[in-house]
């Protein structure tokens, strides 16, 4: 089964990943950076079963244009339009571009799991996964992390300062220090090192 997920930002697209296949029975993973690189491999593989693709993708497509050339191309199959904004005009006009659902990048992993569940096939599945939640054994529970925290944590990993984390997501400082002190008390840590290593022990990020 494959999955294409389609954003601009590596990290995100690597947690994002990290999240699917600890999640979902062996789903073979296709990234692009952008709308162009996305459309070229909606048209190389006719076996995709799910796009994730970004609201906010650079050049053209952008992120609405690729979900309606989907659309064209593919009408029956699934698209979750995942975006840092939110707001009803954004539903509504992903909406009618043919989206299947929307969610933003706040929403918790429980969240976005949930969306991505009903919108795949049940081959995703294994057979043994706990039927009420659809998830494979060994799934780790991220405790309510927003994407965005997962997002920083990949960071973490890497081991970029709060500084950097700023510099490379586009955020304030002290927004990023709430992100931190959330991702600790999620972890149960109380320093970098040990969100490190919990989560590489969890499963929740490719070891750094």
């Amino acid at each position: 089964m494959k999955v294409l997920l389609v954003d601009d930002h590596p990290v995100f697209r690597s947690g994002l990943a990290r999240l699917i296949e600890t999640v979902f029975s062996r789903p073979l993973l296709l990234q692009a950076g952008d709308g162009t690189q996305g459309l070229a491999m909606i048209r190389g593989h006719g076996d995709i079963a799910l796009a994730l693709v970004d609201l906010g993708l650079p050049g053209d497509p952008d992120g609405l244009g690729l979900v309606r050339e989907v659309q064209r191309l593919r009408p029956k199959l699934p698209v979750v339009v995942i975006s840092g904004s939110e707001g009803d005009d954004i539903v509504r006009s992903v909406k009618a571009a043919g989206a299947s659902a929307f969610l933003p990048k706040s929403a918790s992993a429980a969240l976005m799991i949930d969306t991505l569940k009903r919108h795949m096939p049940a081959e995703a599945f294994p057979p043994d996964a706990p039927s009420e939640r659809g998830v494979a054994p060994g799934y780790v529970d991220t405790e309510g992390l927003t994407t965005r925290q997962i997002e920083v944590l990949a960071l973490v990993c890497e081991g970029r300062s709060n500084k950097e984390i700023c510099a490379t997501l586009g955020l304030a400082e002290q927004t990023v220090k709430a992100h931190v002190s959330a991702i600790f008390r999620a972890l149960r840590v109380t320093s970098r090192t040990q969100a490190v290593l919990a989560a590489t022990k969890l499963g929740l990020l490719p070891p750094p």
